[in-house]
Order: structure tokens, then C-alpha cells, then sequence
């Protein structure tokens, strides 16, 4: 095991531990009406993440002292709640350490410069990707993606009664789609910003690296959860590896599937099993991706916790 392999299994020892905590009361009990709501208003329960996993999402993002986050497939929500939760909680502890060290910050804690709760239909996605006062603007975010507006009524109760709404969007329509909206306007920032090294922010130009605020012009975040149709796994990967700061996370579920995935290559499966040979093919994908490390991290029906460490 190399070192970085240790580092990994290191946050993901403290994370576990963090999880084993009573979470609040508040996202207690958003998560049990979540739980309840998908279990009485759908037929697809078995593809919640559960409270387990739940929560050792919300330590990991704690650990990792993540900023912004994205979820590629919400289901319901419950898995969004506990990221926003865990991200809000982050926003907290910056906001309370600026003021500790006398430095300006706002009043209350910006999140991507959304000043109500609003939901991205299909017909609307485009406009709504590309326009500067929502996605990728400076400020602590949970951004998700999810294919049925049908269940935008139970994503948008649970993420208020979790207190959460106000750091969350959720953009509805094909997550391949929405992820190269993503990225394309990523890249139009970039190319601007390479042109004209004056529009960046002060802080950006003292690092190394574009601090991500709206003048630098970054598109990237610090964990992406991945739990969308399992066909696509290699495509959702692929599409946002860029999008991923370098030392941020890719965590995608169900890379186990249930034991199917011990099979050496997509074409040891049955064909028609489309869904078995899209987790192998992500998961040969990511183990030959010389960019990362990785870990497969043996909670519920698997998760692979993977660190950009390069370009």
C-alpha cells in the first residue's frame, strides 16, 4: 500500500468514526420523512443510499473540509441532504474562523449568489447552466443533477425541512447533458481568463491556482458523488474529471453491484446485464487511471473513493 492509499484510508477512518456520531435532530428527521416519503410514493425504496452511508457522506465531507459538491443522480434527496448538511456545516466553521481573525465576510454565508430556492427544469437547463448568478460562482454549493422531475415535490420538502435549501440546486434533465453544459461553460471561463490575466481576484493571483470565485472563473469542486444510471458510470467519469480540483474526490456508489462486478471484463457478463458491464467498465477505468489514487471502500453495496491528483 502506498502512501497515498494510506492517506485515503486515514480520512476514511476519521470520516467512519465522525459518522458513528447521533446526527442532529433537524437532519434526523428529514431523513426519516425522505425514507418514509420514498417508501410510500415509489416503487424504487432499495436505491436509497440509507442512513449508514448517509452519514458516513456528511463526515466525509466534513473531513475533507469540502466547499462545493456535486451529486450526479438525487433520487429523492436523501443522499443531497446529507452532503448540503455536511457542506453547510463547513460554511459555518469558515464564516466563525474569519470572524475570530477579524476578516470581512458577508453577514450571512453566500452560496453560489442564490438569493431564494429554485429548481432547473429541462426546458430551462440551458439557460440556467449558463448564467453567471448561478452555477460555479464563488461560495460553499451542493449542485445535483437528476433525470425525473417527478420527484422534485419530495427533493424540495425534504432539503427545507433539512434547513438546506438555501446552499442546494437541483438541475433536472440527462446528467451527460447537463455535466457538458457544466463543463463547456468551465472551459469558456478559462479561455477568457487566459487572455486576460487582470480578471482575476487579488486572492487568485496570490496562489498558485484561481481561488474559484466568479472573476477567476472555476468550474470545479472538492467531492462529486456518483449514483446515476450504472451504464454510465464511465461517461459521468469521464465528464468530470475536469471539473474536480486537484486533491478533490470522486466517490461513486454501487461499484460492487450487488457481486456481480468480480467479473474480469464487461464481456464476462450476459449481455443483456447492460448495467453489471457499465459498473466493471467504470471500475477498469478507474483502476488504470494513473491520475488517481484510490480506495474501495466496503459500505453497503461498495463505494470507490477516488483522489484526483493530477490533471
Amino acid at each position: 500500500m502506498n502512501k497515498k492509499e494510506i492517506n485515503i484510508r486515514e480520512i476514511v477512518e476519521k470520516a467512519e468514526a465522525l459518522s458513528k456520531a447521533p446526527a442532529s435532530a433537524q437532519l434526523s428527521s428529514a431523513l426519516r420523512w425522505v425514507e418514509r416519503q420514498t417508501h410510500t410514493r415509489t416503487n424504487h425504496a432499495q436505491m436509497l443510499v440509507g442512513k449508514d452511508e448517509g452519514l458516513f457522506l456528511n463526515a466525509f465531507v466534513k473531513c475533507v473540509n469540502a466547499k462545493r459538491v456535486l451529486e450526479i443522480g438525487t433520487f429523492t434527496g436523501y443522499s443531497l441532504i446529507c452532503l448540503a448538511d455536511a457542506v453547510l456545516h463547513n460554511a459555518k466553521l469558515c464564516k466563525q474562523s474569519s470572524n475570530s481573525e477579524n476578516h470581512s465576510v458577508p453577514n450571512e454565508i453566500k452560496a453560489c449568489n442564490l438569493s431564494d430556492f429554485k429548481y432547473v427544469s429541462k426546458e430551462s437547463e440551458s439557460r440556467k447552466l449558463q448564467d453567471n448568478s448561478t452555477l460555479g460562482e464563488d461560495g460553499f454549493c451542493v449542485d445535483a443533477l437528476e433525470i425525473n422531475q417527478e420527484l422534485e415535490y419530495i427533493i424540495a420538502e425534504g432539503l427545507q425541512r433539512a434547513k438546506v435549501e438555501e446552499i442546494t440546486r437541483v438541475s433536472f434533465g440527462d446528467a451527460r447533458d447537463l455535466l457538458q453544459k457544466i463543463a463547456n461553460r468551465a472551459a469558456s471561463k478559462e479561455s477568457r481568463n487566459f487572455s486576460n490575466e487582470d480578471e482575476t481576484c487579488e486572492q487568485g493571483k496570490n496562489e498558485e491556482d484561481n481561488c474559484g470565485c466568479e472573476k477567476c472563473g472555476q468550474e470545479k469542486y472538492d467531492v462529486v458523488f456518483i449514483d446515476a444510471n450504472k451504464r454510465e458510470y464511465a461517461e459521468y467519469y469521464n465528464l468530470v474529471f475536469p471539473l474536480v480540483n486537484v486533491g478533490g474526490y470522486i466517490l461513486a456508489d454501487n461499484v460492487l453491484w450487488y457481486g456481480k462486478a468480480g467479473a474480469t471484463s464487461a464481456g464476462d457478463v450476459n449481455h443483456r446485464d447492460k448495467k453489471t458491464a457499465g459498473i466493471i467498465e467504470f471500475n477498469s477505468l478507474v483502476e488504470n487511471d494513473t491520475r488517481v489514487s484510490k480506495m474501495l471502500y466496503k459500505i453497503r453495496d461498495g463505494l470507490y473513493i477516488i483522489r484526483k491528483e493530477r490533471d
